[in-house]
């Protein structure tokens, strides 16, 4: 006999429980060995050390460690499903993961997110190396030298001097991240007839994130937050959901323009 999926006030009551008795609560069976394509196996193996070999092993560690992790949110997808956005501990990282459920059935809807500690702590320390630098440049400021000379000193002095549109693009990439170019460059110095000028080119801009095979959607959603052509991450991974396009989101290489609205941005994905 079918049974009926649970409505969306009965899946917004269950957010911040662990999944176990979420979908209990809900009604609906455990996690069965959740199947996991080739490619999403070995993208966990890559990312994650001490994961099994066996692409059935994995899948069934992945599912006991999701029943235990903690539902962050719910939707429901453009053919009906329910989706349970898990938060979960997989060895020594924290993954998140999206989970489906369809006429008592489940399945692995996509894998958002994998955060290692080497991962953060790289991020860390990035941060610490380029705020140090950073640190030295408002010093030689302060002693009372133009802009121009705290370039070239902090140059002399080793250091690396980027525009803050590269200093945010460096502080939140990481190794196999995706970012394959940055297009154009920031204005030189007397170049344009005004900040009106450069405020165009700026807004006309093209980066270009390249998805690759079994890379998480998070991380292309991500980087779209990054260059400000996207507002809130959460909510646009939701509205991917709804209208069914993140199904449609294939690995390749998608470039945008930093004047893009959101509903641009939406029909590159789509295409």
């Amino acid at each position: 006999m079918y049974e009926a999926q649970p409505t969306f006030d009965l899946l917004q009551e269950t957010v911040g429980r662990p999944l176990c008795k979420a979908i209990r609560d809900l009604g609906c069976p455990d996690l069965p060995v959740l199947p996991l394509r080739q490619e999403q196996g070995q993208f966990l193996q890559e990312q994650i050390d001490g994961l099994p070999s066996d692409l059935h092993e994995l899948s069934a560690q992945l599912a006991e460690r999701a029943m235990d992790g903690k539902l962050i949110s719910v939707g429901v997808a453009a053919d009906g499903s329910s989706l349970f956005t898990v938060r979960m501990k997989l060895r020594k990282a924290d993954c998140v993961v999206t989970l489906s459920y369809y006429q008592e059935a489940w399945t692995l809807h996509r894998l958002d997110s994998v955060q290692t500690r080497w991962s953060m702590w790289n991020k860390a320390a990035l941060g610490g190396l380029l705020g140090a630098a950073v640190t030295a440049a408002l010093a030689l400021l302060y002693g009372g030298l133009s802009n121009g000379d705290v370039v070239a000193e902090a140059k002399e002095q080793g250091y690396v001097v980027m525009t803050q549109e590269q200093y945010d693009v460096v502080l939140n990439s990481r190794s196999g991240d995706g970012v394959s170019a940055i297009g154009g460059e920031a204005p030189k110095e007397g170049e344009g007839s005004g900040g009106t000028e450069a405020a165009s080119n700026l807004s006309s801009e093209a980066v270009t994130f390249t998805l690759q095979e079994g890379m998480p959607i998070a991380d292309l959603t991500s980087f779209l937050q990054q260059n400000g052509l996207i507002e809130d991450q959460a909510a646009f991974n939701q509205e991917l959901t709804n209208k069914g396009i993140d199904r449609l989101i294939q690995p390749k290489a998608y470039t945008f323009r930093k004047d893009m609205t959101e509903q641009d941005v939406l029909t590159i994905l789509q295409g």
